[in-house]
């Protein structure tokens, strides 16, 4: 039997989706899902563990029905979507919650590039007739 503690064991965990195809309910495209953030799916998940007849799940934008499996848009109630969950195993050595460790870009040009004649900066200006 495997060690419960052994670092790299798999897990199971729910991942949820949503239809991303530009008309989500043509049967003549091909499907296409897109995930939920790993936050979002937290929530979603949450609600459909729940004893209680929670069927709705409220996200930014959207409502959650859980009872039909849509998504439906908070501004366009017109505007709904499949969803669905899926266990995808994980090992421990995998990084959730990718989207927390995106760095910002980085600068395009260092901060010293706008020095002036005389070691001023951009945003200051040499005064030539400045008298006290």
């Amino acid at each position: 039997m495997a060690n419960p503690l052994m670092k790299g064991a798999d897990h199971a965990r729910a991942q949820w989706y949503w239809k991303s195809n530009s008309n989500p309910w043509s049967n003549n495209e091909k499907e296409e899902w897109t995930r939920y953030s790993d936050i979002q799916s937290d929530i979603i998940e949450h609600a459909f563990d729940q004893t209680t007849n929670t069927n709705l799940v409220e996200l930014d934008n959207y409502w959650i029905d859980l009872k039909r499996s849509v998504q439906i848009s908070k501004h366009d109630q017109n505007k709904q979507r499949q969803i669905k969950r899926m266990l995808i195993t994980t090992t421990d050595n995998e990084c959730l919650r990718e989207e927390r460790f995106f760095f910002p870009e980085p600068l395009k040009k260092p901060f010293n590039e706008d020095r002036l004649d005389g070691g001023y900066h951009g945003f200051i200006v040499k005064l030539d007739n400045f008298q006290v």
